[in-house]
């Protein structure tokens, strides 16, 4: 977790460390990313990255974590979302968001790479009385967005494979 030391930096500071991690995460895997690169793009102290952050994880952890904030603030949340063209539409902005932000990069590294290095977590159990049926859908509708950002090319045709799936099983109120 990032230390409450990147907390009282002023906000130019932690932007210019935020830019840097990008820079360096966008293009290395976790597993090749070394300090040393992101200390000398951000124009900081060696001493300083670890004053920040514990090592490379907790600041690759720190960036996936306020980027994906950072996306989610801008995707609209007006209520639950309960038909296939809402999901669908999500996504969309969603992918735009990762576009228009400069994380493409990013995020494609985190899937091709990072996750494994992150370990992986289960799914959380949903208990509604269409839990099974709601986690299902949750679980396209994350493939998806995982699809979407390794092959941004064919990200209509992946829309429309997940609403059409989203269309023919849907369960009313879902």
């Amino acid at each position: 977790m990032v230390r409450s030391t990147f907390s009282n930096l002023s906000g130019k500071k932690q932007d210019r460390i935020r830019q840097a991690l990008l820079m360096e995460f966008s293009e290395y895997a976790l597993v090749k990313a070394q300090v040393a690169r992101i200390v000398e793009t951000a124009g900081i102290s060696r001493g300083a990255f670890y004053t920040y952050f514990a090592d490379l994880t907790d600041a690759y952890q720190y960036l996936l974590e306020t980027t994906l904030q950072e996306i989610h603030m801008a995707v609209p949340m007006e209520g639950p979302v309960v038909a296939p063209d809402q999901y669908i539409e999500k996504i969309r902005l969603f992918f735009t968001q990762v576009a228009n932000l400069n994380y493409l990069n990013f995020f494609q590294m985190h899937y091709r790479f990072n996750v494994g290095v992150l370990g992986a977590k289960p799914s959380k159990l949903v208990q509604a009385d269409y839990g099974p049926a709601r986690w299902a859908i949750m679980t396209l509708y994350h493939q998806t967005i995982q699809d979407c950002i390794l092959d941004p090319n064919r990200l209509e045709e992946r829309l429309t494979q997940l609403q059409k799936v989203l269309e023919d099983r849907w369960i009313g109120g879902v």
